[in-house]
């Protein structure tokens, strides 16, 4: 072999040497770029999952429907059934450090959300469901404490003393809560000419003179409605007199109460004590 042609099979090797290591350097390189490209894919399906997830609403905690018609719990009565006792009412103020006494109507919305919603595992607070059209138990609730919207919630302490009230359902029940927790005394609830400082006595001797009629205690029910009546003259007051004096078979003192009843009867009033007034009335109503 001469010369010439060896040096023409030493550039064609080195032609296909250098041919074949740019092609292993691109083949690299191409592996390179795919393995890139998928773990970018991954990467960013793995943000898109959590952009996704961070994006979604947060799931509402699992609401505990508490339905203890029957049977005292530390979480009270909050069953629609649920009827209205005073002596029940005591002995629910012991088991938690407050109470909430609610009243309710069947169809109300934010009544339900109170009544289904899970504030009562989130506060020291039992409730006392009421519906005041399921029996008449239930109605004296509306009756005492001159309820005129729903839900209407008198907060009891240990004592059995009301120290709030609150009015509503909904997201404002948390701070009205926190508030009542922390020790803060106030009353949503109003009744046109009880000022705001006499309010809360007010309810305390109303409620006091129902649970003593609701128990029979004829002479309760006089001390605590006269009480009630000197901070403001009202209709179911008056009646609760009404009944002291015919236990007392005090026929006169009876008719003026059922008179001064009857001769100052509003229209409110002939929805709300629908029922008293029938008794009230009697042949005269027919």
């Amino acid at each position: 072999m001469n010369d010439i042609t060896y040096n023409s099979h030493i550039k064609n090797a080195c032609k296909m040497g250098k041919q074949l290591l740019i092609g292993t350097f691109l083949l690299v390189g191409m592996t390179m770029s795919l393995r890139l490209s998928a773990e970018q894919s991954v990467q960013m399906s793995e943000e898109r999952s959590v952009q996704v997830s961070e994006q979604q609403p947060e799931q509402p905690r699992p609401i505990q429907t508490l339905r203890r018609a029957e049977t005292l719990t530390t979480k009270g009565f909050i069953d629609k059934s649920s009827t209205f006792d005073p002596d029940l009412l005591d002995s629910l103020v012991k088991t938690d450090k407050f109470v909430m006494l609610i009243s309710s109507y069947e169809g109300c919305t934010p009544c339900e959300w109170l009544r289904v919603s899970d504030v009562f595992n989130l506060y020291p607070i039992s409730p006392y469901y009421t519906d005041f059209m399921l029996n008449a138990e239930n109605q004296t609730v509306p009756y005492t404490f001159m309820v005129s919207g729903f839900p209407t919630c008198m907060i009891f302490d240990r004592s059995g003393e009301i120290i709030a009230t609150t009015v509503g359902g909904g997201g404002t029940v948390y701070g009205k809560l926190d508030r009542i927790v922390a020790g803060e005394r106030f009353s949503d609830h109003r009744i046109p000419g009880i000022p705001d400082v006499l309010m809360l006595p007010f309810l305390n001797v109303s409620h006091k003179a129902n649970a003593a009629f609701m128990r029979g205690e004829m002479e309760n029910v006089y001390i605590y409605a006269t009480k009630a009546m000197a901070i403001f003259p009202n209709l179911y007051n008056r009646y609760l007199l009404y009944r002291y004096y015919l236990s007392k078979d005090n026929i006169e003192a009876a008719e003026h109460y059922r008179t001064l009843i009857l001769t100052n009867v509003s229209r409110a009033d002939e929805y709300v004590f629908r029922n008293l007034l029938i008794e009230l009335r009697g042949d005269e109503g027919e």
